[in-house]
């Protein structure tokens, strides 16, 4: 699973990545204000011993609420969580008056694999609270610690004032860094973090989708056929019920969450029916109108489904009689009475019926959704800690609308303004340059991935996999592993999506080599008669570090040679075309109108065929001229 999630990560990192940020006069204001308070905090540093005893207070415990909760799990599930987490090593640590830093890395490492169940609260806090106690005993075992601390906030305030005249992602990352620092080590450096987040972290993502497109996507018609054979106020009735309807998905405005509705509408007719009771027949035929609606709430967590509820009404016509001459008038008036009656009970019949029906299919369906959303996205994210900082969800009666602000404890998400996508586009997105950055590091840094992968990688985007990375018997098999911080800086400017790879190192047939490079390319964002297109601007660079002269050359034609498979000249996303047949195959409908990067963002946006309108569309940059790699 592990793998599977890097692909898809990697592939969007890949697909849609580039290290400057787009900062706003606002922006540049609120960095500027901060630079007073990061030096009033220099003038008071903590007390080591403080922060590292109130660091081993709250480590001791979470650990005691992950402990009383793996002790209420059934078998040996506790001791085999005790075991490969190794919690007597953590009590160890926590007794010890100078803890093991070297000891404390590598439980902490074990915190953010992806196995199931790492993802629950209280593992999660473990992890949090592990890592304040691991700055916390760097802290206290420095010589100097208080010195370190004036170091550490000085260069905080001299990230922000150059990030004030000349922001670059740099200084944004090594601010992110010391900010998550000093947070753990006192309430006035948790207090300054709470402020810079709430100045400085701004949505780097957002999304839509038009009820339009969930319509064409989603809109069928409803045709039954029934015979009918109960017994109904004490007669029995047989025929048949012909059903008929429109099953249709609407949105409700909604600012808190996303509401999405699921609308049937349709009737149910009855067009010969008979009605047994001794010896009185009664011939009949009516319809019945149906309403049934059933909300969807969508926020961070997934989808809540609520339960459906319907309306109906009935109209019953009696066609004819048969009932002995004497009984014959005295049924008719009987039946006249009866019929108010019959109607309501067939109204509140069809009302179950149709919210029931409604309720399994789309709990059958959605619910399916919701927990492959949960568990093979939400819950491996936790893990990673890349979840989103804030996912907020809302909709209006025309479009369902995302958006989010992508950063950790160690990282800012400072953006200018998000390009305001047409309210005419069917499915859109923006996504600024610091999100991939920052979704790259925890998902990417430090890990390795293999000729496997990206293979799979390659082939899941272009549609066929590239002969350079072919996987057989007779090709030497390798791996790259990423730095474990900026494994992955991206830039989003001038049309051009930038992008460069930090490499730790490669494996090739078994044997490693530790040599930090660099890859680096960038790419003219293109709409084609196929759809968007990255097409390469200037030539692959690849750098190698620290290497003899003719040892580098022979790791860069190897990194060339990989590496300019999975960058090729031009990437056509064939392997993302939707399939031809079925509910997805009506995404072929959908047309590209906007594929651009302007100012640290990249914005890609497509509308339905049939619905374009030229005055509503934005100008081509096809034709801006190439510049180079930056």
């Amino acid at each position: 699973m592990q793998g599977r999630l890097l692909i898809i990560l990697s592939a969007v990192a890949i697909a849609l990545a580039t290290a400057s940020f787009g900062f706003a006069t606002e922006t540049a204001n609120s960095t500027i204000s901060l630079i007073g308070p990061i030096a009033r905090l220099a003038e008071q540093p903590p007390d080591e011993k403080q922060s590292l005893e109130t660091a081993r207070k709250r480590l001791s415990s979470s650990l005691e609420t992950l402990e009383q909760l793996l002790a209420r799990s059934k078998g040996d599930t506790a001791t085999r969580w005790s075991k490969w987490l190794d919690l007597p090593a953590i009590h160890e640590q926590l007794a010890a008056e100078q803890p093991n830093l070297t000891a404390l890395k590598s439980i902490e490492a074990r915190l953010y694999q992806n196995c199931e169940g790492l993802e629950l609260p209280a593992f999660v806090a473990v992890r949090r609270d592990l890592v304040g106690f691991r700055i916390a005993s760097e802290y206290a075992a420095d010589q100097s610690p208080q010195e370190l601390y004036r170091q550490r906030v000085t260069e905080l305030a001299e990230c922000f004032r150059r990030m004030a005249e000349h922001p670059t992602y740099a200084d944004g990352h090594q601010a992110g860094l010391v900010l998550g620092w000093v947070e753990a080590l006192d309430q006035n450096g948790a207090s300054l973090a709470s402020d810079v987040r709430k100045q400085l972290c701004h949505i780097n993502a957002t999304a839509q989708a038009s009820a339009r497109l969930a319509n064409v996507l989603f809109q069928r018609s409803v045709s039954e056929r029934n015979y009918i054979a109960e017994t109904v106020l004490g007669s029995y009735m047989r025929g048949v019920a012909i059903t008929q309807g429109q099953l249709a998905l609407g949105m409700a405005p909604s600012d808190d969450h996303g509401t999405l509705e699921i609308l049937l509408r349709g009737q149910v007719s009855y067009p010969a029916n008979v009605a047994d009771r001794r010896r009185i027949s009664v011939y009949s035929s009516g319809y019945t109108t149906i309403d049934a609606k059933k909300n969807i709430l969508v926020d961070d967590q997934g989808l809540r489904l609520a339960r459906a509820a319907a309306q109906a009404a009935t109209s019953v016509n009696i066609q004819d009689i048969e009932a002995p001459r004497v009984l014959e008038r005295i049924s008719w008036r009987r039946a006249s009475r009866m019929t108010p009656e019959a109607e309501a009970m067939t109204s509140r019949r069809a009302e179950s019926q149709a919210a029931s029906s409604l309720d399994q299919q789309a709990d059958a369906s959605l619910g399916k959704i919701n927990n492959t959303f949960c568990q093979k996205i939400r819950a491996p994210l936790i893990r990673f800690n890349a979840l989103p900082e804030d996912i907020h969800v809302w909709t209006d009666p025309t479009h369902l609308h995302l958006s989010w602000c992508q950063h950790s404890e160690f990282q800012l998400a400072v953006t200018g303004p998000a390009p305001a996508l047409l309210s005419g586009y069917d499915i859109g997105g923006c996504v600024h340059e610091s999100m991939i950055n920052n979704l790259a590091e925890p998902t990417l840094g430090g890990k390795s991935l293999e000729d496997e992968t990206w293979l799979e990688m390659m082939h899941l985007i272009l549609g066929a996999p590239p002969r350079a990375l072919w996987v057989h018997d007779r090709a030497e098999r390798w791996s790259v592993t990423f730095e474990k911080e900026l494994p992955v800086v991206t830039r989003f400017d001038a049309d051009r999506v930038a992008i460069k790879l930090h490499l730790a190192g490669v494996t090739r047939g078994g044997r490693r080599i530790e040599k930090p490079a660099e890859i680096e390319v960038s790419f003219i964002p293109k709409i084609s008669k196929e759809g968007p297109v990255l097409v390469r601007d200037g030539e692959l660079v690849v750098r190698v570090q620290n290497s003899a002269e003719q040892e580098s050359d022979s790791f860069r034609d190897f990194l060339m040679r990989k590496f300019g498979a999975i960058f090729p000249p031009e990437i056509y996303f064939y392997g993302l075309t939707p399939p031809a047949g079925g509910a997805l195959g009506k995404l072929q409908l959908l047309k590209p109108v906007e594929f651009r990067s302007e100012g640290g963002w990249l914005t890609l946006a497509y509308q339905l065929e049939g619905s374009l309108n030229p005055a509503t569309l934005p100008i081509a940059r096809s034709d801006v001229p190439p510049t180079g790699v930056r």
